[in-house]
């Protein structure tokens, strides 16, 4: 569980012994596998696990995330993510390969 690219993170809430890591999983219209964790990231990897890239960042502004859970794309391919710690959902348009 580490805390570079890639990593779902350590983060440990005070009711949990155990750190929490990833939430949500979905997949794109391109293949790549996109991992929401409680670390704040929505990251995307290959099909096989390989770390592609990562979106947003710890906050509280737009394009911020804080605990996002889950993610769904629409009919034109923008992600939008349940951002729980900010209760609000964001929408993200995602880069193609």
């Amino acid at each position: 569980m580490s805390t570079d690219p890639g990593g779902f993170g350590n983060k440990k809430f005070p009711y949990s012994k155990f750190p929490f890591g990833p939430v949500a999983i979905t997949v794109d219209k391109y293949d790549r596998v996109l991992v929401s964790s409680l670390n704040d990231r929505v990251q995307f990897f290959t099909t096989d696990g390989k770390f592609l890239f990562g979106i947003a960042g710890s906050g509280n502004m737009p394009g911020q995330l804080a605990r996002p859970h889950g993610m769904a794309f629409d009919s034109k391919g923008f992600l939008y993510v349940a951002d729980a710690g900010n209760q609000r959902i964001q929408k993200f348009a995602v880069p193609s390969p």
